[in-house]
């Protein structure tokens, strides 16, 4: 009894004099290096005592250079690398309690949970209203987006109008340009028929019928798709 008691008390010792060491309880590997951060390394030996393993650092931590970590498997203290970035999961969506045929709100402003009877129970499913209007948790239905509380995070679709497509030129010609005061006029240039967007004088219009701007004589044009200086066209 006597023995053992002894043999506690050295144990206890021992522990005290490496915390006052600043002993760190880290796992030294056979190299004699630890790894007290992803980017540092220190030396460090194993200590047995009364059957016990306890790790003791030597000397302070040493920064590795940038863009390497540590390394306490290899024969060096640091590997190039860098840590992996840690991934959250993100939480599972709650979904209502279900026990009779009720709507509940969801995340997004025009989607819903509906009830479902499925055999004996109950489940919810998720749902959306209809372009423009939004879930309302005061009389459960969809309504305009104007008029329930979570209407302004819904985003207007908005149709953009394809603009006037170029005119295949198989000789000379005038068409209609994605603008009503301009329009496609085809020449022969670099040994083929091109057509050359034409923009009509100041408070004029392109005129189908006619094939010219109202009023206008001098126009000026740029080749689609390349960069080439203005051209100066007299209409007749």
């Amino acid at each position: 009894m006597y023995r053992k008691t002894l043999q506690l008390l050295n144990l206890m010792c021992y522990i005290f004099a490496l915390l006052l060491n600043h002993a760190e309880c880290l796992c030294c590997k056979s190299n004699g290096r630890t790894c007290p951060d992803p980017y540092s390394y220190q030396l460090c030996t194993s200590v047995v005592v009364n059957n016990v393993t306890t790790t003791k650092t030597i000397g302070q931590p040493v920064r590795c250079p940038d863009g390497s970590i540590c390394d306490d498997q290899g024969n060096f203290a640091c590997k190039w690398g860098t840590v992996p970035p840690t991934t959250t999961t993100p939480l599972p969506t709650t979904l209502p309690a279900c026990f009779d045929g009720s709507k509940f709100p969801a995340k997004l402003c025009n989607e819903y949970y509906e009830c479902i009877q499925v055999l004996w129970w109950w489940e919810p499913q998720l749902k959306s209203c209809p372009d423009g209007q939004g879930f309302d948790p005061a009389s459960s239905e969809c309504a305009p987006a104007a008029t329930v509380p979570c209407g302004h995070e819904l985003t207007t679709t908005t149709t953009t109008v394809a603009p006037e497509a170029p005119p295949s030129c198989d000789g000379a010609g005038r068409y209609p340009g994605p603008a009503d005061n301009q329009y496609y006029e085809c020449a022969y240039a670099w040994f083929r028929w091109r057509p050359y967007l034409q923009t009509c004088p100041d408070e004029q219009v392109y005129d189908k019928s006619a094939q010219e701007c109202v009023g206008g004589t001098v126009l000026t044009g740029v080749p689609l798709g390349e960069e080439v200086s203005a051209t100066t066209i007299l209409l007749t």
